[in-house]
């Protein structure tokens, strides 16, 4: 069964590098607001992730007849201190999911950032505060201000 691990955990490893180069792809169309390449990149990447989740649930089922538990992997301990081979696969493997869960946060806060902006952006198209999207503080004709719920387009302003 050995064997059949480490052959496993290899093929994760190329997924997982192959996922790294999707969410790599994936900040540089974010970054440069690429927007046509981004919907190939997160295609790609979502592929990745189902074959990583396939590949997962292998490793799963052949470490459960190796009597290795999820308790023993969800503690960030290597359970494989006997066999090198499987232990630096496993470190490999981990190295590269905690790379992967960086590299996705990260887009995951332009996506975030970029979301606010398109907002802030609408709400002025719409005539409500950003700032104060109950009340929004107006000037009458007079330069007085004025309070108002109403929501005013910039055409109404």
């Amino acid at each position: 069964m050995q064997p059949q691990l480490g052959q496993l955990l290899q093929s994760e490893i190329e997924a997982m590098n192959r996922l790294k180069l999707s969410l790599e792809h994936e900040y540089d169309s974010l970054a440069l607001s690429h927007s046509e390449n981004l919907e190939t990149v997160v295609y790609e990447k979502q592929n990745e992730i189902r074959e990583l989740e396939r590949l997962g649930k292998q490793r799963e089922q052949l470490m459960a007849a190796m009597n290795i538990s999820d308790t023993e992997l969800s503690s960030g301990h290597n359970p494989f201190a006997e066999n090198t081979q499987l232990h630096d696969l496993w470190s490999q493997l981990v190295s590269l999911a905690e790379q992967c869960r960086d590299k996705n946060r990260i887009n995951g806060s332009i996506v975030d950032s970029v979301a606010r902006q398109t907002k802030y952006a609408l709400d002025i198209l719409h005539g409500i505060s950003p700032a104060n999207t109950g009340n929004a503080n107006l000037y009458d004709q007079t330069g007085h201000a004025t309070s108002s719920s109403v929501k005013r387009t910039l055409t109404q302003v």
